[in-house]
Formats: structure tokens, sequence, C-alpha cells
């Protein structure tokens, strides 16, 4: 967090060590600023830009799975139309076994029996298909596999894995999203990046937060 030195303190300038969260501490200062604060901001020692924070981590089968319901609840109409399909899988297997057990009416086993397939096709689409889909774009994706590193600073992101490499800029990213476990940075509205958050330290964590902040739009 940045310091006021005391020296400086009635000028309103505001010292910032090398050892300060970089963006968190930006944050700050940014709100003081739109307080009507007035201050000028020096860097210990010597100007120096903040480090680059660098993760590294592998990616498994249950990252991949766990992106895709971020990605999915991470649009309102995506999550309630999921939602609608459940809501309508539990209406068609209670009429469907409402019909088979009353046979008030000729047919209506026949009628209720279809009415259970109909359910257990929609459970289908709505559970196994993506869980089958999605373990095979894992298991299919050499890059997918091995070590990974991502390295964030205020040029951009820079991702490394096994057999390739990519460096993009922040103003590349349109949003991020963060799940209970993982982080997702979009690049466009279907493709995002992804970070796993296993291994982060409380500290590192809210250091992220605060470069994904000042850097990412929030829309």
């Amino acid at each position: 967090m940045p310091h006021v030195s005391p020296q400086l303190r009635d000028v309103g300038i505001f010292v910032w060590n090398q050892q300060d969260t970089c963006g968190d501490s930006r944050l700050r200062l940014s709100a003081e600023a739109k307080r009507g604060g007035f201050f000028i901001c020096l860097y210990e020692p010597h100007l120096q830009q903040c480090s680059p924070m660098q993760i590294s981590y592998e990616l498994s089968v249950d990252d991949f799975t766990q992106a895709y319901g971020v990605h999915r609840n991470g649009r309102a109409v995506t999550k309630w139309v999921r939602r609608g399909f459940i809501l309508l899988v539990v209406l068609l297997t209670l009429l469907g076994l409402l019909m088979v057990v009353s046979r008030n009416t000729p047919g209506s086993g026949a009628i209720g029996r279809n009415l259970l397939l109909l359910a257990a096709f929609e459970s289908a689409c709505i559970w196994l298909w993506p869980w089958w889909f999605i373990r095979r774009q894992f298991l299919k994706q050499p890059g997918a596999h091995g070590p990974r590193t991502v390295t964030l600073d205020e040029g951009g992101v820079r991702w490394k894995w096994t057999g390739g490499a990519s460096e993009i800029d922040w103003k590349n990213y349109i949003r991020y999203v963060e799940g209970k476990n993982l982080i997702l940075f979009y690049t466009s509205p279907a493709a995002f990046g992804i970070l796993p958050k296993r291994g982060l330290s409380a500290e590192q964590l809210s250091d992220l937060r605060g470069l994904l902040k000042q850097y990412i739009p929030i829309r």
C-alpha cells in the first residue's frame, strides 16, 4: 500500500515503494484523485516500474470443465436459458411419470414414455454432451498439457506453454470473469485464456485483481 512521507504529507506527495502492490496501490491513488486530492506519485528507488507478476501452473480437465461453466454463467442470458431448459426437463419428467402411472386415457402410457425419452435427450444435451466435448477438447489439444506460465506487467500478459507462447497487450482484452477456482481472460466474446487460482496466496490474488481492475475494462 502506498505510504505518505512525513516530510511531504502537507504538500500531497505520495512516495510509492517498489515493494508496494502495483495494481492495488494505483487504484487507491486514483480513488484519492477522484475525491479531489492532489498528489505527485514518486517511485522508489529511481522511479522504477513495478516488478512483473509471474504465475506457474498446469491445466487439468477439471479446469476446462469449470471454465466452460464460468463462461456459460458469465452472461445472464445464457445462464437463464440453461435454467429454463433444466426446468423443462423436470416438467417433462414429472408429466411423463404421471401419464405412465395413471393410465387414465388410452395411449397415455405411450405418451408418457415418449415424454420421458424427450426428457432424457434434453438431459444429455445439457449435461453429458458438454462434459464429453470439453473432455475431448482437453485430451486432443497438446498445448493444454504440461507446465505453463503467465507473466503480467504494465505492457500486457505473456502466456507460455509447452511448444508455444503468446504476448497480448492489455488493450486487446475486452473483459475478465472470475469464478470460484479460476479467472478467464477474454480477447473476444468466446475466446479466453484460463488461469487457475489454486496455488495463489491471498496477497498474490489481491495483486492480480488489482492489475485486472486497472487494465481491463469492466463490462
